[in-house]
């Protein structure tokens, strides 16, 4: 009798660390990450934000300027809905289109009118909730507004805030007048796609990372090819894209393979990567030189 109850007290003490063990697990999955030169930001599916890494610039947004080898929550909220990780800074949507940023800002790439950087987050605009996505470059950043337009701030020098200048720029500005359904920023460039499935990029082209056939850096978007793009992403100077019919495509710097085209070669112009056609996402390294595809 006391060996069954010894036995029954020993079943429920494993059921119970199995249901908390369970439910830690549970919690701990992440719907998003993202990780760049050497931090990584990632949003929990119960909405919280968590970040782990390098910060001597404040990138983590934990109110100080430690490295933490293990994530840690940024602030209390439960609403962000997407987030880019650049150079030494972040950038996050909330549910509420209310755009954050936080990190370095010797470029602007805050966007909140001044060079200084923050170790928790701040709001671009006081009133402005009208922001739909965002990617963080090396020191710019872009984003699209839920109608449509595309805003980039930052750093210029190699014209990848596409405003046909290369002064620096510490607010959003507005790129043309175009309407835009996706944005990638790299290193020193900028891709994009548009409302109607044409590809464009501009900015910095040393390794042939716009893809236009020429190695001349780009002061305004230029269009590449005469094709319909599903995707893009931007890395360091190399660019990956899939098509509508779901085929997979890379140019720019390749010299450690990361254009998947079984060579080292450089590219100015997209090269077919791959086998068949149902490639659904890619992913370019931004602070590294790799490519990940999802079949």
């Amino acid at each position: 009798m006391i060996f069954c109850k010894k036995k029954a007290t020993l079943v429920l003490l494993a059921l119970m660390f199995l249901c908390i063990h369970t439910q830690k697990l549970e919690a701990a999955v992440f719907s998003q990450v993202d990780c760049g030169w050497g931090h990584s930001v990632g949003i929990k599916n119960d909405g919280t934000l968590w970040a782990w890494g390098a910060n001597r610039s404040g990138q983590l947004g934990d109110g100080t300027t430690d490295y933490r080898n293990s994530p840690v929550q940024v602030g209390i909220d439960i609403d962000w809905q997407s987030v880019s990780v650049g150079g030494d800074h972040t950038v996050a949507v909330k549910t509420d289109g209310t755009l954050w940023t936080w990190g370095a800002n010797g470029g602007g790439q805050l966007g909140d009118g001044t060079t200084i950087y923050r170790n928790s987050p701040v709001q671009v605009g006081s009133d402005d909730t009208h922001w739909q996505s965002v990617s963080a470059g090396s020191e710019h950043t872009v984003a699209i507004k839920a109608d449509g337009t595309l805003w980039s701030w930052g750093a210029n020098r190699s014209g990848q805030l596409g405003d046909d200048i290369t002064d620096y720029r510490k607010i959003p500005d507005q790129v043309g007048s175009d309407t835009w359904q996706s944005v990638s920023a790299g290193s020193e460039h900028t891709v994009a796609i548009k409302t109607d499935g044409t590809l464009w990029s501009w900015g910095a082209n040393r390794s042939g990372q716009l893809g236009d056939g020429t190695m001349e850096d780009k002061e305004i978007p230029f269009q590449v090819g005469s094709d319909t793009w599903r995707s893009v992403s931007a890395g360091s100077e190399h660019t990956v894209a899939i098509k509508t019919d779901g085929t997979l495509w890379a140019w720019g710097s390749n010299y450690r393979g990361q254009l998947g085209d079984g060579s080292t070669e450089n590219r100015t112009s997209p090269v077919h990567t791959g086998s068949g056609s149902d490639w659904q996402s890619v992913r370019a390294g931004g602070g590294a030189y790799y490519s990940t595809y999802n079949q």
